[in-house]
């Protein structure tokens, strides 16, 4: 209410009611009807519980929804009333043709001079309040009654004690207190009466209970609740040693299990049926264990493939010393036949031999050693230079950038094997003239890709199939433990197999294209770090 009322204070229509002293009664009625036709329904609409409202001005004037004279008779009773600093008060009971009513006051300020130019007095039905209270009374002895400020009962079940002053002890005992307890005896038989001031309404609401009412049964009460507590401690005892019994009779398996598992049975498991925390930490204690029993057989694993891998280099590497003699000798021999054709003017013959020298002097290298594209497309040249002496027409195309030759990395021996399958599979084995090959370079998706291109005829299509199957499904670890990489020939599976064991997924080898119009074979190499 307090706040509904609030604008009203600003209103215009009212404050032009308030300021003129003197009007016309034609004007005056005109202005109180449009007040009660503008203003008192929007206060008055959906609230049965308002009796009426009414507004007087400093100077007489009165718009009021109920009877004139009442108004007039409430602004007397209420103007020398002392309001709170938000202009509003609760002003309490009073009597309207027998009816009692709560009346609610707002006072309006001329700001000019800070004075009383009228005030708004709304009458709500008692009832209401009655009915609100009385939802408070639980029992005829026990009840809720109000009293305002000056002690005067604004509310009591005893509708006869409305609007009268309260008993003495009671103003002077809660003088100044905001809310408490106390017991009163005035009435011959001792209350206990809970009160609580609210500063809103001004008003403090008391909750009379007699004290035989409260304490009556309390040595009945007093006997069942030490009953109760007694079976309630025996019945909490059992429960907790049964628990207990079951929890330690759960721990001392699981104790003797894992000192099984600790001198090496890791195949126990604790019972994994239970609910609760005991089956959770039993389940936790078997994957625990399963874990323990893969994570060993994988080291046991390991240390055998890396036994395995040990074996194999050690062979590799005996295989490497005893074929590094046969390079070394044919490159010196080839070098005393180049020797020969200078000095016959055999200008072509001492071309090719230096060639083949210079094939032998890259291949004795170490065939898993790191070298750029330019290392190995300057020893395709060695090979495409001797080719062209057997095929004159032979037109190699090669579509490499410069810059790409330094920047990607390769292992020895990757390229030529490729050209020299396009030369042996495409056109030799099919007794065609070798016409075209061609090694395109190209950025692709992070990687390089080298594809080598003939258009002699294809191999078929399982073959393709079965060899793009091995490049793009067999792992480095599957790789690792195949044999076919230690044959003495080098190709296709041996230079996927090099290049995946140094380099690792998913650089190697693709055949993109076989058929009757030729193969193209792609190999996918790195950048090298510096130039990614």
């Amino acid at each position: 209410m307090q706040n509904a009322t609030f604008p009203l204070a600003v209103h215009p229509l009212i404050q032009s009611f308030l300021k003129v002293d003197t009007m016309d009664p034609y004007d005056e009625y005109a202005l109180t009807q449009r007040m009660s036709n503008e203003i008192f329904p929007n206060l008055l609409y959906g609230r049965s519980d308002l009796s009426g409202v009414s507004i007087v001005s400093a100077s007489g004037k009165v718009a009021t929804s109920f009877q004139k004279n009442v108004a007039i008779e409430g602004y007397e009773l209420y103007r020398n009333v002392p309001f709170h600093d938000n202009n509003f008060r609760i002003m309490g009971i009073r009597w309207i043709d027998s009816t009692p009513v709560l009346s609610v006051a707002r006072r309006f300020i001329d700001m000019s001079d800070y004075k009383t130019s009228g005030m708004l007095i709304i009458d709500l039905k008692y009832r209401a309040i009655s009915d609100m209270l009385d939802n408070g009374t639980l029992s005829p002895t026990h009840f809720v009654w109000a009293m305002n400020a000056p002690g005067e009962i604004v509310y009591h079940p005893d509708a006869a004690r409305w609007g009268t002053q309260a008993p003495k002890p009671f103003p002077t005992v809660l003088a100044g207190k905001q809310s408490g307890h106390f017991t009163d005896s005035s009435s011959g038989t001792d209350k206990l009466l809970v009160y609580d001031y609210s500063p809103v309404t001004d008003w403090t609401l008391l909750m009379e209970v007699p004290v035989e009412e409260l304490t009556g049964d309390f040595s009945r009460l007093r006997q069942a609740t030490v009953v109760i507590g007694l079976l309630l401690i025996g019945l909490a005892a059992a429960t907790i040693g049964s628990f207990t019994v079951s929890i330690t009779r759960s721990l001392l398996l699981l104790k003797k299990l894992l000192n099984r598992a600790e001198q090496g049975d890791l195949d126990v498991r604790a019972p994994d049926g239970k609910a609760g925390e005991i089956g959770s930490l039993n389940r936790s204690f078997n994957t625990m264990v399963a874990e323990l029993k893969r994570l060993i057989e994988v080291v046991h694993i390991a240390e055998l493939k890396e036994k395995q891998l040990t074996i194999k280099h050690m062979e590799a590497t005996l295989l490497a010393l005893q074929t590094q003699i046969t390079p070394h000798f044919l490159y010196n021999a080839l070098e005393a036949v180049n020797s020969r054709a200078i000095e016959a003017e055999a200008d072509d013959v001492s071309h090719m031999i230096a060639s083949i020298a210079g094939m032998f002097r890259y291949s004795a290298g170490d065939p898993h050693k790191i070298v750029s594209l330019r290392d190995e497309m300057n020893h395709v040249a060695l090979y495409l230079n001797i080719q062209q002496e057997r095929y004159p027409y032979l037109r190699p195309d090669i579509r490499i950038r410069e810059a790409d030759l330094s920047a990607v990395d390769a292992v020895r021996l990757t390229v030529q094997p490729i050209v020299e399958n396009a030369y042996s599979r495409g056109y030799e084995e099919h007794r065609l003239k070798p016409g075209y090959v061609g090694l395109f370079g190209e950025r692709r998706d992070g990687l390089y890709v080298l594809t080598i291109v003939d258009k002699g005829k294809g191999m078929p299509p399982d073959t393709m199939q079965a060899y793009n199957r091995m490049f793009t499904t067999m792992t480095t670890e599957d790789i690792a433990k195949e044999n076919r990489s230690e044959g003495k020939s080098i190709g296709l599976w041996n230079v996927h197999t090099r290049l995946r064991l140094t380099f690792g997924e998913p650089y190697g080898l693709l055949i993109r294209r076989s058929d009757a119009d030729g193969t193209e074979v792609e190999i996918k190499l790195p950048w090298r770090r510096e130039h990614v």
